[in-house]
């Protein structure tokens, strides 16, 4: 599905992401809800916040540069 993985087996053995990195993703769960009214938050920061750096620039701004072909901290 565009690269993103679908099976977290999958997400475990790759290479992409260090031991870190996929701990910190593997905390998204417990990462509190936004609550403030801060405005408006662009997918980069979104995905930094909910799942981490690595994830963020290694996975989400690829696909959405990709995708969409414009920068995730832009959008």
């Amino acid at each position: 599905m565009l690269g993103v993985p679908t099976k977290l087996a999958a997400l475990t053995r790759t290479q992409l992401f260090s031991l870190p990195g996929k701990l910190r993703m593997a905390l998204e769960l417990l990462v509190p809800v936004r609550r403030d009214d801060a405005g408006d938050e662009s997918i980069a920061d979104f995905a930094r916040r909910r799942l981490g750096r690595e994830a963020a620039d290694r996975l989400v701004a690829p696909l959405l540069g990709g995708i969409s072909a414009g920068d995730a901290s832009d959008l």
